[in-house]
Protein backbone atom coordinates (compact mmCIF):
# COMPACT_ATOMS: atom_id res chain seq x y z
CA UNK A 1 0.00 0.00 0.00
CA UNK A 2 1.13 3.55 -0.68
CA UNK A 3 1.86 5.51 2.47
CA UNK A 4 -0.02 8.77 2.54
CA UNK A 5 1.07 11.98 4.09
CA UNK A 6 2.50 11.58 8.19
CA UNK A 7 2.22 15.15 8.60
CA UNK A 8 -1.35 16.33 8.98
CA UNK A 9 -3.86 15.24 11.71
CA UNK A 10 -5.69 12.89 10.98
CA UNK A 11 -8.40 12.06 14.26
CA UNK A 12 -11.42 12.06 12.78
CA UNK A 13 -14.65 13.52 14.56
CA UNK A 14 -17.42 10.77 15.28
CA UNK A 15 -17.37 10.08 11.59
CA UNK A 16 -18.15 13.91 10.41
CA UNK A 17 -15.58 15.06 7.37
CA UNK A 18 -15.59 18.55 7.57
CA UNK A 19 -13.48 19.01 10.44
CA UNK A 20 -16.57 19.92 12.73
CA UNK A 21 -17.37 18.18 16.40
CA UNK A 22 -20.40 16.15 16.08
CA UNK A 23 -23.12 17.61 17.48
CA UNK A 24 -23.49 17.81 20.75
CA UNK A 25 -20.11 17.61 21.25
CA UNK A 26 -17.87 21.03 22.45
CA UNK A 27 -14.15 21.50 21.46
CA UNK A 28 -12.92 22.96 24.99
CA UNK A 29 -9.57 22.83 23.70
CA UNK A 30 -6.86 22.77 20.31
CA UNK A 31 -8.19 22.48 16.40
CA UNK A 32 -10.00 19.96 14.76
CA UNK A 33 -8.09 20.95 11.38
CA UNK A 34 -4.62 21.10 9.93
CA UNK A 35 -1.56 20.76 11.77
CA UNK A 36 0.60 17.77 12.46
CA UNK A 37 0.04 14.56 13.91
CA UNK A 38 3.17 15.37 16.33
CA UNK A 39 1.17 18.46 17.99
CA UNK A 40 -2.00 17.40 18.35
CA UNK A 41 -3.98 18.24 21.40
CA UNK A 42 -7.64 18.15 21.35
CA UNK A 43 -10.57 17.60 24.09
CA UNK A 44 -14.06 17.54 23.07
CA UNK A 45 -16.87 17.24 25.91
CA UNK A 46 -20.40 16.30 25.89
CA UNK A 47 -22.49 16.00 29.62
CA UNK A 48 -20.80 13.28 31.35
CA UNK A 49 -17.64 12.52 28.56
CA UNK A 50 -14.62 14.08 27.57
CA UNK A 51 -12.13 12.57 24.79
CA UNK A 52 -8.58 13.74 24.29
CA UNK A 53 -6.54 13.45 20.92
CA UNK A 54 -3.03 13.65 21.53
CA UNK A 55 -0.38 13.00 18.85
CA UNK A 56 3.48 12.39 19.54
CA UNK A 57 6.57 11.56 18.04
CA UNK A 58 7.43 7.44 18.93
CA UNK A 59 9.23 5.00 17.24
CA UNK A 60 7.92 1.73 17.97
CA UNK A 61 4.47 -0.30 17.90
CA UNK A 62 0.96 1.08 19.25
CA UNK A 63 1.49 -1.44 21.99
CA UNK A 64 4.42 -0.41 22.95
CA UNK A 65 3.28 3.36 22.83
CA UNK A 66 0.09 2.46 24.97
CA UNK A 67 2.83 0.81 27.25
CA UNK A 68 4.93 4.08 27.87
CA UNK A 69 1.64 6.05 28.36
CA UNK A 70 0.61 4.16 30.92
CA UNK A 71 3.89 4.26 32.47
CA UNK A 72 4.12 8.16 32.77
CA UNK A 73 0.61 7.81 34.30
CA UNK A 74 2.10 5.51 37.13
CA UNK A 75 -0.20 3.00 39.05
CA UNK A 76 -3.82 4.19 38.68
CA UNK A 77 -6.12 2.20 40.36
CA UNK A 78 -8.82 0.63 38.97
CA UNK A 79 -10.53 -2.52 37.48
CA UNK A 80 -9.52 -3.05 33.77
CA UNK A 81 -10.41 -5.66 31.00
CA UNK A 82 -8.13 -6.93 28.77
CA UNK A 83 -5.96 -5.04 25.82
CA UNK A 84 -7.40 -5.80 22.40
CA UNK A 85 -7.30 -4.34 18.98
CA UNK A 86 -9.48 -1.73 16.95
CA UNK A 87 -9.30 -1.46 13.20
CA UNK A 88 -10.28 1.76 11.77
CA UNK A 89 -12.06 2.83 8.15
CA UNK A 90 -8.85 3.34 7.08
CA UNK A 91 -7.23 0.44 7.94
CA UNK A 92 -4.79 1.56 11.01
CA UNK A 93 -4.10 -1.04 13.67
CA UNK A 94 -4.44 0.45 17.25
CA UNK A 95 -4.89 -0.74 20.55
CA UNK A 96 -7.45 -0.30 23.22
CA UNK A 97 -7.41 -0.62 26.92
CA UNK A 98 -10.67 -0.08 28.91
CA UNK A 99 -10.54 0.54 32.79
CA UNK A 100 -13.46 1.40 35.45
CA UNK A 101 -11.72 3.64 38.23
CA UNK A 102 -13.10 2.90 42.24
CA UNK A 103 -15.47 5.92 41.75
CA UNK A 104 -17.06 4.35 38.65
CA UNK A 105 -15.62 6.64 35.84
CA UNK A 106 -15.37 4.56 32.87
CA UNK A 107 -11.69 4.87 30.75
CA UNK A 108 -10.70 3.85 27.65
CA UNK A 109 -7.44 4.49 26.29
CA UNK A 110 -6.60 3.61 22.42
CA UNK A 111 -3.37 3.80 21.05
CA UNK A 112 -2.21 4.46 17.19
CA UNK A 113 0.90 4.81 14.76
CA UNK A 114 -0.42 6.86 12.13
CA UNK A 115 0.77 4.96 9.26
CA UNK A 116 -0.05 2.54 7.46
CA UNK A 117 2.38 -0.19 5.43
CA UNK A 118 5.69 -1.92 5.92
CA UNK A 119 6.78 -2.39 9.30
CA UNK A 120 9.48 -0.01 9.28
CA UNK A 121 7.08 2.87 8.08
CA UNK A 122 4.16 2.17 10.70
CA UNK A 123 7.42 1.89 13.45
CA UNK A 124 8.45 5.42 12.56
CA UNK A 125 4.76 7.09 12.32
CA UNK A 126 3.66 9.66 14.77
CA UNK A 127 1.39 8.10 17.19
CA UNK A 128 -2.02 9.49 18.52
CA UNK A 129 -3.43 8.93 22.06
CA UNK A 130 -7.50 8.53 22.14
CA UNK A 131 -8.53 9.40 25.80
CA UNK A 132 -12.27 8.57 26.36
CA UNK A 133 -13.35 9.50 30.00
CA UNK A 134 -17.01 9.02 31.02
CA UNK A 135 -18.62 9.41 34.31
CA UNK A 136 -20.41 6.45 36.47
CA UNK A 137 -22.44 4.70 34.26
CA UNK A 138 -22.63 6.83 31.17
CA UNK A 139 -20.04 4.66 29.31
CA UNK A 140 -22.64 3.25 27.26
CA UNK A 141 -24.95 6.17 26.46
CA UNK A 142 -21.40 7.21 24.65
CA UNK A 143 -20.83 4.02 23.28
CA UNK A 144 -21.81 4.51 19.55
CA UNK A 145 -20.24 7.75 18.67
CA UNK A 146 -16.94 6.64 20.12
CA UNK A 147 -17.04 3.81 18.15
CA UNK A 148 -17.65 6.45 14.99
CA UNK A 149 -14.97 8.50 16.41
CA UNK A 150 -12.25 5.57 17.13
CA UNK A 151 -13.30 4.03 13.21
CA UNK A 152 -12.85 7.37 11.39
CA UNK A 153 -9.48 7.78 11.95
CA UNK A 154 -7.15 7.96 9.35
CA UNK A 155 -3.43 8.26 8.32
CA UNK A 156 -2.74 12.20 6.94
CA UNK A 157 -5.69 12.97 6.56
CA UNK A 158 -6.07 16.64 5.08
CA UNK A 159 -9.63 18.30 6.17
Amino acid sequence: MAQRDQGRAGAGTGGRRDGRAAVGWQLESGTLTGGSATSLQVVLASGGATIELNGTAYDGSADAFLDQVERADGDRPGTGGDRGTVTTGAGLVGVVETRTTPSGTDEVDAAFKMAIGSAETVASAPALLVRIRTASGQFEHYQDEVAALLRSITPGAVR
